[in-house]
C-alpha cells in the first residue's frame, strides 16, 4: 500500500475510534497506546508505536471531541477536532452522526501541513441482549493535497458483549475513499477486555485484519491498551 493511503487513512480512523456512544459522564479523558495505527478503514497509517490522548464532552446527545496522535519517530503528527449527535432511538437502537477535521501536521504531499475532513452517520441495532448489528457510512468532504478525496467508506459489523468481554467483526466497502478502486476492501476481528482500577477504566484490546482487496490493503494485527477517566 503506497505511503499516501497509509496517511489519509487516519480520517476515518479518528472518527469512529473517538465517537463517544454510551459514554455516561459528561466529560471523559482517555490515553491509548498501541503497537501501531491501523485505520478502521483498513489503511495502515504507522507502524511505529502511538499515543493517542483525547478528551470527550457528551452533553443532551450533542457530543465534542479534542483527539491527538503521538508518534514514538515523529512526536504530534495530528489534532483532531470532531463533533456529532448521539441518540437513543427506542429501547434498542442508536443514532450517531457527526463530523471531523483532522489537522495533519507535516504529512501532506511534499510534507505539507493537511487538514482532512470527515463527515459520517452510524446506526446501531441491538439484535438480542448479547449481540448487536451496526451499520455506517464515512463521507470525505476534504482531501487536502491527497489523491482520490472525496470517497465513501462503508461498513457492516456484528458485535457480541458479555460483561467480561466484547467481540466485534467488521466488514468494509471502499467506494474510492483516498483508493484508486471500489469494492470489498477489509475484514476484521477485534475484542477487548475493560476493567475498573479505582477511577479508572482499563482496556486491553487486540484487532487482526484480513485484506479482501489485496492491491490496496494488508494484512495486519494491532494490539494496546487504553486508559480512561469519567468526570
Amino acid at each position: 500500500m503506497k505511503a499516501i493511503n497509509k496517511i489519509l487513512a487516519l480520517g476515518l480512523a479518528a472518527g469512529l475510534a473517538l465517537m463517544p456512544v454510551g459514554v455516561k459522564a459528561d466529560t471523559s479523558a482517555s490515553v491509548a497506546f498501541k503497537n501501531k495505527y491501523l485505520a478502521s478503514s483498513g489503511f495502515l497509517f504507522a507502524e511505529e508505536p502511538v499515543m493517542q490522548p483525547s478528551l470527550t464532552y457528551f452533553n443532551n446527545s450533542f457530543y465534542g471531541v479534542l483527539g491527538f496522535n503521538v508518534s514514538s519517530e515523529e512526536g504530534l503528527n495530528e489534532v483532531d477536532y470532531i463533533a456529532g449527535f448521539s441518540k437513543d432511538i427506542g429501547e434498542r437502537t442508536n443514532l450517531d452522526v457527526g463530523a471531523g477535521v483532522f489537522d495533519l501536521r507535516d504529512q501532506g504531499e511534499n510534507d505539507a501541513n493537511d487538514n482532512i475532513a470527515d463527515a459520517w452517520i452510524k446506526l446501531k441495532r441491538g439484535l438480542t441482549p448479547k449481540t448487536s448489528l451496526e451499520m455506517g457510512v464515512a463521507q470525505n468532504l476534504e482531501g487536502g493535497t491527497f489523491s482520490n478525496p472525496k470517497g465513501r467508506d462503508w461498513n457492516i459489523a456484528l458485535g457480541y458483549k458479555t460483561r467480561m468481554f466484547n467481540l466485534k467483526t467488521d466488514v468494509h466497502y471502499n467506494e474510492r475513499y483516498f483508493s484508486p478502486d471500489s469494492g470489498l476492501s477489509v475484514a476484521q476481528v477485534s475484542g477487548n477486555t475493560p476493567f475498573d482500577l479505582g477511577k479508572l477504566s482499563i482496556t486491553p484490546e487486540v484487532l487482526f485484519q484480513k485484506a479482501l482487496d489485496k492491491k490496496n490493503f494488508g494484512d495486519n494485527t494491532m494490539f494496546g491498551v487504553s486508559v480512561s477517566r469519567n468526570f
